[in-house]
């Protein structure tokens, strides 16, 4: 093996920098981690340039001492002589390119990324375009709870359109589904001349798609936001949603809901942001009442005869004709104390941050939704219509 295995033991002591070493490996594992794992890898190259600026600074560009490279030498000779001795001379100038183009690709990765949108260095999103059939202007879909807010949609719906679908979404934590029948039937009641039907449909595998997919991934970056369980359904109720139009060629969907409401989904950026996501599958979503007061809306209801109050929204009287969901209640509670508890003096400071995660948590929510309703329509997965359990 010649001279490749003579160690000077003093000048390996004297010029090894232990903390300079696995520093820099250390950062070379979270480099491989973060292409590997997909993360954002702004951290990692920001952490790998400051520690190629130290190693530069102060000289201390062999990051293997020279103990590791005889030994390794030594080990690789009995393979090849010849790249014994390559890996013994140029190591430490392979490990110092390899940390350094790693950080330029993460910052192509970066670049690309910032400029070209989130899916660029992703697999590409097939689209997909959606024609109405011949019936296009006839059928329209409403999510539909059986309270005031969907049952005023409803009847917005009933005026414009020939045939409406009253879509109610069961799933577990939820009780008391039949009462949505109350105001469904009172609907048909009042179009008589239209093709009205309702249909209770359950969402548990959407749900649990929609939540667990990539949990822990998602655990370390979004955090709290796992627990946004409304915002969450709501999605799983408009993925099912578009698989129910595209199955039965309805060219719009109508949803109840309103400004004042707490939900995620109901947020005034994520609705005009999921006008078009449903846009894309040649779907027009309609808000009919989220910018009237509930004052507004009970009152309409009572004046039509569907409601025997002036005031039901709220009160023990909602159960009567809407199923309950114990999540809901949960969520609000959780909510409030999150983002105000610990910042009453600054809240909408607070309101904000937590806003900005929100949107970034479900935009990423919906780009899988998406690739899932994609994944469907080109038959890559099973059928989900098969969750429907009760039509009337």
């Amino acid at each position: 093996m010649g001279n490749c295995c003579i160690v000077d033991t003093d000048k390996i002591i004297k010029n090894f920098d232990p903390a300079v070493y696995y520093t820099a490996l250390f950062a070379g594992i979270l480099s491989v981690a973060a292409v590997l794992m997909r993360f954002k890898p702004w951290w990692a190259f920001c952490l790998n340039l400051v520690i190629l600026i130290y190693l530069y600074e102060n000289n201390k560009l062999d990051l293997l001492s020279g103990n590791i490279k005889s030994r390794l030498s030594a080990r690789l000779y009995r393979l090849s002589p010849p790249l014994a001795g390559f890996i013994h001379k140029h190591a430490n100038k392979i490990l110092t390119l390899v940390l350094l183009f790693s950080n330029i690709a993460m910052a192509a990765y970066l670049i690309i990324t910032l400029f070209f949108g989130k899916n660029a260095c992703g697999s590409p999103q097939k689209s997909v375009n959606f024609t109405p059939g011949t019936s296009a202007g006839k059928r329209a879909a409403v999510l539909f709870s059986g309270g005031t807010d969907s049952t005023n949609t409803a009847l917005y719906a009933a005026a414009e359109y020939d045939e409406i679908h009253l879509l109610t979404y069961d799933r577990l934590g939820y009780y008391n589904m039949g009462a949505s029948s109350v105001n469904a039937n009172k609907v048909k009641w009042m179009f008589k001349d239209k093709n009205i039907t309702h249909n209770i449909i359950n969402i548990d595998r959407f749900y649990q798609e929609i939540c667990y997919h990539q949990y822990l991934k998602d655990l370390f970056r979004h955090g709290k936001m796992l627990l946004l369980t409304c915002g969450l359904c709501k999605l799983a109720m408009h993925w099912r949603t578009i698989i129910y139009c595209l199955d039965n060629k309805v060219e719009a969907v109508y949803d109840g809901s309103n400004i004042e409401m707490a939900d995620p989904s109901q947020n005034e950026n994520i609705v005009n942001e999921m006008k078009a996501f449903y846009k894309r599958f040649g779907i027009n979503l309609y808000y009919p009442v989220y910018y009237q007061s509930k004052q507004e809306r009970e009152e309409r209801l009572y004046n039509l005869g569907v409601s025997e109050k002036k005031n039901v929204k709220w009160t023990e009287d909602t159960w009567k004709i809407q199923p309950c969901c114990t999540q809901e209640c949960l969520f609000i509670e959780y909510q409030t104390y999150s983002t105000f508890t610990f910042f009453r003096h600054n809240a909408q400071t607070a309101y904000d941050k937590y806003e900005k995660k929100m949107f970034n948590f479900h935009r990423q929510k919906r780009e899988f939704v998406i690739s899932r309703i994609n994944a469907y329509l080109n038959k890559k997965v099973p059928d989900y219509s098969t969750g429907r359990y009760y039509a009337g």
